[in-house]
């Protein structure tokens, strides 16, 4: 049972170059291994983890995976299963890694055919996981069989918000039973990280190799959606967690993402949420 979790262990200290400073096995009914790791800079390196990941930074400079910049710490990043992604540490960086079965059960193996979908890692901004993995890693460091059903509870809560969180996402996310999902990677992971940049038909084709025309047919086949759509869907998302999680004005929020203007924006994100940018904040803040 554990040999997906040390195969995924033995890679990330790899990449680090460093041995954990706490590090703890725990038998709930979805076993997962905690580890907490101080590490210098180190170069790019391209592994596939064999297990379901989970991050959390506390403190340091920016840790890269694939062309995402991974820094703060009150977000949660989740990394796809099976999947090759270049790692690199930009410098000196405290951070935890939750390495758990993915076929343990139904809601792992859900989970981990969600993140299987994914073109790269993705990072969830929510305070409740936060909290949960936080209070999971404080918990671990001090161990002991008597917490075996408080680490139960902790750990069923956290995979329970993970599964939520990623299927309120699932418009986004992409088909991985799909044969041509590996020609459009580039293209998507792009879109993923440059919202506010060239994200033109024939720019993400030349990523894929692809004629323009094919592309667009590659597309639609792997993520359901059109181009267009997809890169709106994504825009819209983002806005959700940039307004939930973050001071900016929704000025600044636009332009970040790439919509022509604050009013593109909230035409947008009223149509999909049935409030504007404004009124969503306000709610959610009361």
């Amino acid at each position: 049972m554990r040999s997906n979790i040390d195969e995924a262990r033995r890679l990330a200290v790899d990449v680090i170059k460093a041995e954990p400073v706490m590090s703890q096995f725990v038998a709930t009914r979805t076993p997962f291994h905690i580890e907490r790791f101080i590490c210098a800079e180190q170069p790019p390196k391209t592994i596939a983890l064999p297990a379901l990941v989970f991050g959390l930074q506390f403190a340091g400079t920016n840790v890269q995976a694939n062309t995402l910049e991974v820094s703060s710490s009150s977000s949660v990043t989740l990394f796809p299963l099976g999947v090759d992604i270049t790692y690199q540490m930009k410098g000196n960086v405290d951070f935890s890694i939750i390495y758990v079965e993915p076929i343990t059960n139904a809601l792992t193996k859900k989970i981990g055919e969600l993140l299987m979908s994914l073109m790269g890692p993705i990072v969830l901004h929510d305070a409740l996981l936060d909290a949960l993995i936080r209070q999971l890693i404080s918990s671990c460091s001090m161990y002991k069989d008597e917490d075996l059903d408080y680490l139960n509870a902790i750990s069923s809560a956290t995979l329970m918000q993970i599964d939520r969180i990623l299927h309120n996402k699932k418009s986004i996310l992409l088909n991985s039973n799909s044969a041509q999902l590996p020609r459009i990677r580039e293209s998507v992971t792009y879109i993923h990280t440059h919202l506010d940049g060239d994200l033109s038909i024939a720019n993400l084709s030349q990523l894929a190799h692809v004629s323009p025309s094919y592309f667009r047919i590659l597309f639609l086949e792997v993520t359901g959606n059109t181009v267009h759509q997809f890169i709106i869907k994504t825009r819209l998302e983002r806005a959700r967690e940039l307004l939930l999680h973050s001071d900016l004005a929704i000025t600044h929020i636009a332009d970040k993402l790439g919509f022509n203007s604050q009013s593109h924006l909230t035409t947008q994100f009223a149509k999909a949420n049935t409030l504007t940018p404004a009124q969503f904040r306000k709610k959610l803040h009361r």
